[in-house]
C-alpha cells in the first residue's frame, strides 16, 4: 500500500476542465480520439496538473499523465468532488490518498 500527501488547490471558477493542449490530438504524446487526460496528483490538487498557476511555470508538466476512458475518468473525478465535499476538505488543506488496499 502507498500513501501520497496532497493539498486541495483552491477552486478556480473559470478554469476549463481541460485545456486546448489536453484536447489537441496532434500533440505530442496525445491521447488517441475519444480518450480523457487522467493525472497525478489530481489536476484539483497544489501539487497536480495545476501546480504551475501557484508555485510557477517550471512545474507546469510535472505530473504523471495516462489517457483513458472517459466515463470512467469523469466518473472518478465526480467520486473525488464529492469526496472533497463530504469529508469537508477546504482550500489548501492536507490530505492523504492511499494507493492500493
Amino acid at each position: 500500500m502507498q500513501h501520497s500527501n496532497c493539498a486541495a488547490a483552491p477552486v478556480i471558477p473559470d478554469r476549463p476542465t481541460a485545456s486546448a493542449e489536453d484536447r489537441d490530438e496532434n500533440a505530442p504524446g496525445a491521447p488517441a480520439a475519444g480518450s480523457d487526460r487522467d493525472e497525478y496528483p489530481f489536476r484539483s490538487t497544489a501539487q497536480g496538473a495545476a501546480r504551475h498557476l501557484y508555485e510557477g511555470d517550471e512545474y507546469e508538466n510535472d505530473s504523471s499523465v495516462r489517457y483513458v476512458d472517459p466515463a470512467e475518468n469523469q466518473e472518478a473525478g465526480h467520486r473525488l468532488g464529492a469526496r472533497y465535499r463530504t469529508d469537508r476538505i477546504l482550500d489548501w488543506e492536507a490530505f492523504t490518498v492511499t494507493i492500493g488496499d
